[in-house]
């Protein structure tokens, strides 16, 4: 039979209590790791924990049939699982996470609202829906798919890859959810025997996100440069995709999930034309050595200056890359064919030309005739966007000037522009690439932020 156990949270000693509980559970697992995360970074937001058990994990029976069934000493196959509660109704369920059995680290496959969690006052995070059934009812929470590598079978990029294959499988019908066990099976064979591990290079990575229907680019810092390399790395994200960061020198990958919103008291230091990443001192990542929604900037064990890859897991209709897209949007800003103020921010994203009309049709109230040519434009699958915002515009929100481009352009193409617009003028492109040049007054409207979900520390 399920057992449910309640246990009250009314300081921090309260965890402790849980260790002790957790010990008579599964008295050989490592749960110091977990007990030390709760108490640091949940602390006394939660008031109550649900103690379930058996609880059947599928990810840690993957990797128990996989590995764990073998070992001489015997591993227990059912996990334990933990729900938190911000009050005492079941409503409040804000995070799960399951135990395992494992002498190197208990914290199994967990999620959690980002707010209760962040380490950082407003961040932009990407998250997806996270079912869970407790008493015969649904529970929905957002988040992003975390889990605890276990060093045996699963090092931090089988985990890396893992999270962002069932990220997308929570986003968008046509990724399937895969467990651990399965992404650890699709290991290329190149290096020798997959259990016990002895991790993954980026090729590797590569390969097996490939395995998954990913089309994936890999991005080095030493060859772009650091101020290319944070570009890259902000339009990415800001595009609603999870990035693969390796910190070779560290031995150690993350996946880039979000970013501390903008200080904008820095647009006061600078001139001239900018990228939004350069406002921003915060990168919110998922490691598997710590609960996610971790801030990784220029403090840490782990700090933004340490990442020296990416690796972007693309669809297949994303041929342009971000770097070609923003070198050519400032090769085109600076020839004066456009009329924006000289101090701007250029904020570069990919998004569906299906989500980008949706916000188009809510936003554009007060712009009928862009809003008309924008939902009448054909466009391929995904567009890259170029939103171009005065200062002061960008401190409110609002840009005033637009390029959409083709994704599905080649790198040299001369004319990958769709549409281009500034606060007099929209300039655009039918399906036969007969272009059209209109004036029209353009008042300034939201920046498109669909892609990413605005949280606020609790």
């Amino acid at each position: 039979m399920i057992s449910y156990k309640e246990l009250h949270i009314q300081g921090l000693q309260d965890y402790d209590l849980l260790h002790k509980e957790l010990e008579i559970l599964r008295p050989n697992a490592n749960h110091l790791h977990l007990i030390k995360e709760l108490k640091c970074r949940i602390g006394l937001k939660c008031k109550k924990i649900v103690i379930e058990q058996p609880y059947r994990d599928a990810d840690f029976s993957s990797v128990h049939t996989l590995f764990y069934s073998k070992k001489h000493f015997y591993v227990e196959r059912d996990c334990i699982r933990l729900l938190f509660l911000a009050d005492e109704e079941l409503e409040s369920i804000f995070g799960v996470i399951s135990v395992r059995d494992s002498t190197t680290d208990s914290r199994g496959r967990a999620a959690f609202k980002p707010k209760y969690l962040l380490q950082v006052n407003k961040a932009f995070i990407l998250q997806s829906p996270h079912k869970l059934n407790l008493f015969g009812e649904e529970f929905k929470t957002n988040s992003f798919p975390w889990m605890a590598q276990d060093t045996d079978v699963d090092v931090c990029a089988h985990i890396a890859v893992w999270s962002v294959v069932n990220y997308y499988s929570q986003k968008r019908a046509n990724y399937a959810s895969k467990t651990i066990g399965k992404i650890v099976e699709q290991t290329p064979n190149s290096l020798g025997r997959k259990t016990p591990s002895t991790g993954l290079n980026l090729q590797q990575i590569s390969d097996i996100l490939q395995e998954n229907g990913f089309y994936p680019l890999i991005i080095s810092r030493d060859q772009l440069g650091q101020q290319m390399f944070s570009q890259a790395l902000y339009s990415y994200v800001e595009s609603g995709i999870p990035v693969i960061a390796a910190l070779t020198k560290k031995a150690h990958a993350i996946v880039v999930t979000g970013h501390e919103a903008a200080n904008l008291d820095r647009l006061s230091q600078h001139t001239g034309i900018i990228t939004p990443d350069e406002l921003i001192s915060n990168w919110i990542v998922s490691d598997d050595n710590h609960l996610p929604f971790q801030a990784v900037g220029t403090k840490g064990r782990y700090q933004q200056q340490d990442i020296d890859y990416l690796v972007v897991p693309l669809a297949e209709k994303m041929y342009l890359n971000a770097n070609t897209v923003v070198e050519r949007v400032k090769n085109l800003l600076h020839s004066n064919t456009l009329s924006i103020p000289k101090n701007s921010v250029l904020r570069v994203y990919l998004t569906s030309s299906k989500a980008l009309k949706r916000v188009a049709s809510k936003n554009y109230a007060e712009n009928k005739r862009l809003t008309y040519v924008t939902l009448s434009l054909p466009m391929p699958q995904f567009v890259w966007c170029a939103d171009i915002a005065s200062y002061e515009e960008y401190k409110n929100g609002l840009t005033s000037a637009r390029i959409i481009i083709d994704s599905t352009a080649g790198t040299y193409e001369a004319e990958p522009w769709l549409l281009i617009h500034d606060k007099n003028e929209l300039k655009y492109l039918d399906e036969k690439r007969n272009t059209y040049l209109e004036s029209t007054k353009i008042k300034p409207y939201k920046l498109y932020t669909n892609n990413l979900i605005e949280v606020d520390k609790l």
